[in-house]
C-alpha cells in the first residue's frame, strides 16, 4: 500500500554518502580557518596560502557535498539539488578567478535548477506561517541588500540577484524537502549573499567579511545537501 504523501519524504541517506557528506564538513571547516586569516580575524599566517589551492579547495567543498546527494538518493529533484551544488562549485571557482559576472552567471543557473527541483517536489501542505516566510524572504532581502548599495554609492541594482538566490530559499520552504534541513539551509546559503553585497559596500569588497560569509555559504550548503540526501526514491526508480 502506497504511503501518504507526505511521510514519503524523509528517509536515511546511504552510509557512504554520509562519509562523503562529512569529509566535505571537515573540509569547509578547515578553508574557515583559512577565510578568518584572509579576513584579517586570526591566522594570518594562513593568508599566505597560493590562490591555486584556496580555488581548489573552495571548490572540493561543493563537489563533495554533489557528491553525496547525488549517492544517497535516486530521487529526480534530489539529483537536481546535486546537480545544483556541482553548478556552485564552478560558480564559486570562476568568481575567485574570473569575477563577478562569471561567478553570479554560474551561481545563478544553480539557483535556477534548484528552484525547478524543489518546485518539482512541492507539499500539498503549507502553514500559514511558512507561506508568509516564503512571500517575505525574498521581498526583505532584496529590498535589503538593495537599499544597502544604494546608500553606499554603490550600483543598487545588482543587489537584485539576491531575488533569484532567496526565491531559490522560498520554493525550499515550500517543498516536501525536510524544512529544518533544506529550508533552514537555503535560508542561511541566502545570508551568504547578503554579506557579500555587504562587503561590497561597506568594505570596498576588501574580503573583511569573507570569514562571515564563507560560514553561511559551507552552512547553508551543507544543510541543502543533508536535507536532499534525505529524500525519498521515484516510485519508478
Amino acid at each position: 500500500m502506497r504511503r501518504p504523501l507526505e511521510k514519503q519524504a524523509i528517509v536515511g541517506p546511504h552510509p557512504t554518502s554520509r562519509l562523503i557528506w562529512l569529509a566535505a564538513v571537515v573540509l569547509g571547516c578547515a578553508y574557515f580557518l583559512t577565510a578568518l586569516g584572509r579576513s584579517g580575524v586570526m591566522f594570518e599566517h594562513l593568508a599566505v596560502i597560493p590562490k591555486p589551492i584556496i580555488v581548489a579547495w573552495k571548490g572540493a567543498f561543493t563537489v563533495l557535498l554533489a557528491a553525496s546527494v547525488c549517492m544517497a538518493s535516486m530521487n529526480r529533484s534530489a539529483r537536481l539539488i546535486s546537480g545544483a551544488l556541482a553548478i556552485s562549485a564552478v560558480a564559486d571557482m570562476l568568481l575567485v578567478t574570473v569575477g563577478i559576472v562569471a561567478g553570479g552567471m554560474g551561481f545563478a543557473v544553480a539557483h535556477a535548477l534548484a528552484i525547478l527541483a524543489y518546485v518539482g517536489y512541492r507539499s500539498p501542505r503549507r502553514s500559514p506561517a511558512r507561506s508568509t516566510i516564503a512571500v517575505a524572504f525574498p521581498l526583505l532581502m532584496t529590498l535589503g541588500n538593495c537599499a544597502l548599495l544604494w546608500s553606499a554609492g554603490k550600483p543598487w541594482a545588482i543587489g537584485m540577484f539576491v531575488l533569484l538566490s532567496s526565491s531559490m530559499a522560498a520554493s525550499a520552504l515550500l517543498s516536501r524537502f525536510p524544512i529544518w534541513l533544506s529550508g533552514l539551509g537555503a535560508m542561511v546559503f541566502v545570508l551568504s549573499d547578503a554579506l557579500f553585497f555587504a562587503d561590497l559596500a561597506l568594505f570596498g569588497g576588501s574580503g573583511k567579511l569573507g570569514w562571515l560569509t564563507w560560514a553561511c555559504y559551507a552552512t547553508g550548503y551543507a544543510l541543502v545537501a543533508r536535507g536532499a540526501m534525505h529524500v525519498e526514491a521515484d516510485p519508478q526508480s
